[in-house]
């Protein structure tokens, strides 16, 4: 894969425009404000609507599972019909659907207004990602880590502050203004995208070529996304057949892309043979996976840990769990301000093997204090490790792959986050118990020891300090003239 952006300047001196990043920034906290604020109305809505635990689940689901879908397919829409035009009606979808979800007398208007919010906010990552690359392109900046790392920290401070401010607004103005809230936000960010964001027809400020929406292949990675999820939901007592057709949907994806790339006026909605032929961008997405399943097994496992061993209140716990978020967003910051892509995705192996080593001792020992220093540990890894992964996404990637590039590295991470909930379903199978806490010390270090090894192997030097940003390191990197080196380390134009 290469990049096509001339004359870069060091890492991270990017000066992009305050009211650009502001509009950004704001767009792209709607997916995960709606991702946690809900489950502080869950309650107050399983009764008004006299719906079942399972009902109100599923309204949780609809958005995880929704965005998994849609951020790859909202990329390769922002690459063809352009990112500001996509972003603009995803965030209009938005302001319908918190109304429709304010509005709403039964669980099923419900369930549409949460997948329409999956849909609509799915369009901000990689719309955001697109005309972010277009801009840093623009001003020569070799890769945008600063502004990378404040969109990843945004939506690290939302994620945590989405509870309390769910939990504030169903106790002021009910369950109800969990809906209303994403109106005026999306139109606030709608007022912003017309008035700082480009209105290029393409992410290059091109026509857009003449290729087709590959629509199978959209549907086909649909159908193997829900399919994961649905086994995923419960693995104490599997559904074999329906693991069988995740896997047979997922065969057919890959046979209909290969077959699509090969075709005339035909792009691909994923570029398969690209994905098996390039060690960096799979790396890139496994660690991601590694990374996200690490974080929300703390996320679900410690919390559960903490309220039935240790009886705390769900207030108490989240409280806990806090500290976590708010130091994956400073340590996304500050991962920014430096050029140090392989080090920062390094450092993030090494602590998530700090975090398996305090989560061990927090089961044997039965200690809060220990399971504490994990979600210290785990929150810098996730700080520093998306930072560093987001940046040698934009590395190993070339305008038109970034947006659907973008896209899939958030659906790697919502894929992590489902083999969690399943994880975690299989270690507390016989009971929340120390012992059963410690198991998830061996998912951590098994992640630790993947990231490490993967990042070693794959992730550029390019943007390391003292390094020509355009050196030749790994196998998809590129150099200031667009070259990119095979497998085999050969050249080729």
């Amino acid at each position: 894969m290469s990049s096509r952006s001339s004359a870069p300047t060091r890492t991270g001196d990017s000066r992009l425009g305050l009211g650009f990043m502001t509009a950004l920034v704001v767009a792209s906290i709607l997916n995960p404000l709606n991702t946690s604020s809900l489950a502080t109305a869950l309650t107050s809505i399983t009764t008004d609507m006299h719906a079942t635990a399972g009902q109100g689940a599923l309204l949780v689901a609809a958005v995880y599972i929704t965005s998994a879908v849609a951020q790859p397919v909202m990329g390769t829409l922002s690459t063809r019909l352009g990112a500001w035009r996509v972003l603009v009606v995803g965030l209009l979808m938005v302001v319908a659907a918190g109304l429709v979800g304010g509005f709403a007398t039964s669980i099923t208007a419900l369930m549409a207004s949460r997948v329409l919010i999956g849909i609509g906010t799915s369009s901000a990552v990689p719309s955001a990602m697109v005309l972010l690359r277009h801009r840093a392109e623009q001003r020569g900046i070799a890769a945008p880590t600063k502004e990378l790392a404040i969109l990843t920290a945004a939506g690290n401070v939302m994620a945590a502050a989405g509870l309390p401010v769910g939990g504030l607004l169903v106790q002021v103005f009910g369950w109800r203004s969990v809906f209303f809230i994403n109106a005026p936000v999306a139109i606030v960010a709608v007022v912003m995208a017309f008035t700082w964001l480009p209105r290029s027809r393409s992410a290059g400020g091109k026509r857009p070529q003449p290729t087709r929406l590959d629509g199978q292949g959209v549907v086909l990675f649909t159908a193997t996304i829900v399919a994961l999820a649905v086994f995923l939901q419960d693995v104490t007592n599997p559904v074999w057949w329906v693991l069988g057709l995740a896997v047979v949907l997922g065969v057919a994806l890959s046979a209909w892309e290969l077959r699509a790339g090969r075709r005339g006026g035909r792009q691909p909605f994923i570029d398969v043979h690209l994905i098996a032929s390039s060690a960096p961008l799979r790396a890139i997405y496994l660690r991601t996976f590694v990374l996200s399943l690490s974080v929300y097994s703390t996320l679900y496992g410690l919390a559960q840990w903490l309220g039935v061993v240790h009886g705390m209140s769900s207030s108490a716990v989240g409280i806990l769990m806090l500290p976590q978020s708010i130091l994956a967003a400073f340590a996304a910051f500050w991962a920014g301000r430096q050029p140090l892509v392989r080090r920062f995705v390094l450092a993030a192996g090494y602590l998530l093997m700090i975090a398996a080593l305090t989560l061990a001792g927090a089961g044997l020992a039965g200690s809060i204090a220990l399971a504490i220093a994990t979600t210290v540990a785990m929150g810098l890894a996730f700080g520093v490790g998306m930072v560093g992964n987001q940046s040698a996404l934009y590395l190993a990637s070339t305008t038109e792959q970034f947006g659907v590039a973008s896209g899939l590295l958030r659906t790697s991470s919502y894929v992590g986050g489902f083999v969690a909930m399943a994880i975690m379903g299989l270690i507390y199978a016989s009971g929340v118990t120390d012992a059963a806490l410690a198991g998830f010390a061996v998912v951590f270090l098994i992640s630790g020891i993947a990231t490490v090894l993967l990042g070693w192997r794959h992730v550029p030097i390019g943007t390391e300090p003292d390094s020509d940003p355009g050196e030749i390191t790994s196998s998809g990197c590129h150099d200031h003239m667009g070259m990119t080196m095979d497998e085999s380390g050969t050249g080729r134009r």
